[in-house]
């Protein structure tokens, strides 16, 4: 499950693989922010990958330690079919901040 709208190739290449994509909305009316409520609605048991682009291409749309906490809260619903969130910060350099669903001890603290 990925943001929408969304850099094309970031839905294409799951697909490419055979993976069935899932748009999450994005609020174009408050700033491109997270659908929280559009996420929570779609996530079932077949969801194994939740992505966040942060900040949001091609909308800017930076999600801040709040939204991101809130969009884990919902992940953490779902801890025996969704594997992972893939959260991508982008700046200079490219960090990819890996959460583990299963694992307790997950500290937000460096984002």
């Amino acid at each position: 499950m990925g943001p929408g709208p969304h850099y094309p190739p970031y839905m294409a290449y799951p697909q490419m693989y055979g993976a069935t994509t899932i748009e999450y909305a994005l609020k174009s009316d408050d700033g491109w922010c997270i659908d929280l409520d559009d996420i929570d609605s779609k996530m079932d048991s077949n969801v194994r990958l939740l992505v966040l682009i942060n900040p949001n291409n091609p909308t800017g749309n930076v999600a801040g330690k709040n939204e991101i906490q809130k969009l884990l809260a919902i992940a953490k619903k779902w801890p025996d079919s969704l594997s992972s969130i893939i959260i991508e910060r982008l700046r200079m350099e490219c960090l990819i901040f890996k959460y583990s669903i299963k694992s307790s001890n997950s500290d937000l603290s460096s984002l």
